[in-house]
């Protein structure tokens, strides 16, 4: 995603994203992944544009560092093509 390419070490953001509800309950992390997405998160952090991400994505995020550590939290080509669709710049969630 072009968005991401600008940001060095991508895993340490996704990461900091995940962190907060890192070894809570499920039900905790659901409640604040859904708050994620209807208020958005900066991409790059700093710079203002607002995204809004889908809670499968946060959830997926969570599951490969869960998996595979900072590594897995690191883009691939096959991610890029699959999920350039997925991150647009809106004015508020689609699914409010």
């Amino acid at each position: 995603m072009k968005i991401f390419k600008n940001i060095k070490n991508i895993e340490v953001y996704k990461f900091g994203v995940i962190s907060t509800v890192l070894y809570e309950p499920g039900i905790r992390q659901n409640e604040y992944f859904r708050k994620l997405s209807k208020q958005g998160i900066d991409i790059p952090p700093g710079s203002g544009n607002i995204y809004y991400l889908h809670v499968s994505t946060y959830k997926g995020w969570l599951k490969k560092y869960n998996e595979s550590g900072l590594d897995g939290l690191k883009w691939n080509r096959i991610e890029e093509k699959r999920q350039a669709w997925s991150l647009r710049e809106l004015p508020h969630p689609p699914w409010r």
